[in-house]
């Protein structure tokens, strides 16, 4: 039995693409939202 190929995958296994839109959508989203609050002159806190 090896350990190093399995055929489903697992979640130790790198999924380069989902991961870059999970993280390029919220970033995207909150600029937006962002813009949109300064043109509407509502103020959000920033986030820590």
């Amino acid at each position: 039995m090896k350990i190093g190929k399995t055929l489903h995958p697992t979640p130790h296994t790198p999924h380069p693409t989902p991961t870059e839109k999970l993280f390029q959508q919220p970033l995207f989203k909150s600029r937006v939202d962002l813009a949109y609050a300064k043109k509407r002159g509502i103020k959000i806190a920033p986030r820590l």
